[in-house]
């Protein structure tokens, strides 16, 4: 069976080498606006299908995997910085907070008929983080294209008091509930 991830996202690649499968990599066009007045599960949901569908459209017989993740706070959606101000803003605004990280997925297979979409959601408690630490983070440039306008899996680390959920999710791919996908609904495991 023939994998494609559509996405332009290192950490989702990442995470998918882990399991030393042939995929191939196509990088989606897909409107990734945010409607606040949908939930966010539903937002990211949304745009997962947006991607798949993009490429599902002109690779028929592949099975197409993809993916949105986005930040909240109650209904709040924190999604990709648009400049440094925005990312101290988020920042400060879930500093010594319980938030929650909704990364949408959708797997497609025009062959089988399938399109599959869900969602997981982990929550995140940060701590405290003063002012410094995060114009410090924010010098990184890590921040960027990261929903919430962090990565756990880099400097911002530190900033974690507890995770209660998924730790992959949080980076960008699910990739638990995804394997369980692909085993039930497309004959396909990872491991």
């Amino acid at each position: 069976m023939d994998i494609i991830l559509a996405s332009a996202s290192p950490r989702r690649k990442d995470i998918l080498d882990i399991f030393n499968k042939d995929y191939i990599i196509k990088i989606p066009c897909a409107d990734e606006t945010i409607n606040s007045k949908f939930h966010p599960a539903i937002n990211a949901m949304h745009i997962a299908y947006l991607k798949t569908k993009n490429i599902l459209d002109n690779n028929p017989k592949a099975t197409i995997i993809s993916a949105d993740t986005v930040v909240t706070v109650g209904d709040k959606i924190f999604g990709k910085p648009n400049s440094a101000k925005d990312a101290f803003d988020m920042l400060t605004q879930l500093s010594g907070k319980k938030h929650s990280v909704i990364t949408g997925f959708c797997i497609a297979n025009s062959e089988k008929n399938i399109i599959y979409t869900d969602y997981v959601k982990t929550d995140v408690t940060f701590r405290n983080i003063s002012k410094k630490s995060i114009e410090s983070y924010l010098s990184s440039n890590e921040y960027v294209d990261k929903a919430g306008a962090y990565a756990i899996q880099g400097k911002a680390s530190v900033f974690i008091d507890k995770i209660e959920g998924d730790y992959f999710n949080i980076v960008g791919l699910p990739i638990s509930e995804i394997n369980k996908v692909l085993t039930e609904l497309f004959s396909y495991n990872l491991i």
